[in-house]
């Protein structure tokens, strides 16, 4: 019981937290940041209580472990697909040995 409340108490106070960053940082919808970060917050102090008072524990820690990774890939695809641009610019200067044409701060005597 005092897991889910501190876990609830918790995912309120960072779903704050997120949304006045997000909200100062002027991000695209700074809502659905901050209940997701609810929610995830949430999701992971049920996991835990229920693996604290050892209900079905192998399948709630395998669930958790699903989800959590499922969540990760996601994340890894959208921020692969969004810097693929970039991704690529570098690996053409580093293999293609193109140097930038930017001159350098120093003053030179």
């Amino acid at each position: 019981m005092g897991i889910l409340l501190v876990g609830f108490l918790l995912g309120n106070f960072l779903s704050r937290a997120v949304l006045l960053a997000a909200v100062n940082a002027n991000l695209p919808s700074p809502r659905v940041s901050s209940n997701v970060v609810k929610i995830l917050i949430g999701i992971l102090a049920f996991a835990m209580a229920m693996e604290q008072l050892q209900i079905a524990s192998s399948i709630v820690t395998a669930a958790f472990a699903i989800s959590f990774g499922a969540v990760m890939l996601g994340l890894a695809l959208a921020f692969g697909l969004g810097g693929r641009g970039v991704a690529r610019q570098v690996l053409e200067r580093q293999f293609l040995g193109e140097k930038e044409d930017k001159p350098d701060e120093f003053s030179h005597i």
